[in-house]
């Protein structure tokens, strides 16, 4: 299984255009995240993310 993860900081980011990138690299599951977080611990999709690796 391919696993990605989409995160953006800032609202000029987009999660639309990494997603895209993911689906087209193959990944079967991709974990998004709007976020401003600066450590892991801040990044609940990440560890999910790490987590079903």
């Amino acid at each position: 299984m391919r696993i990605g993860y989409a995160r953006v900081s800032t609202p000029t980011q987009s999660l639309d255009r990494q997603i895209g990138a993911l689906n087209a690299a193959g990944a079967d599951r991709i974990f998004r995240e709007k976020a401003t977080a600066q450590t892991v611990k801040g990044r609940p999709q990440l560890e999910k993310a790490i987590d079903a690796l």
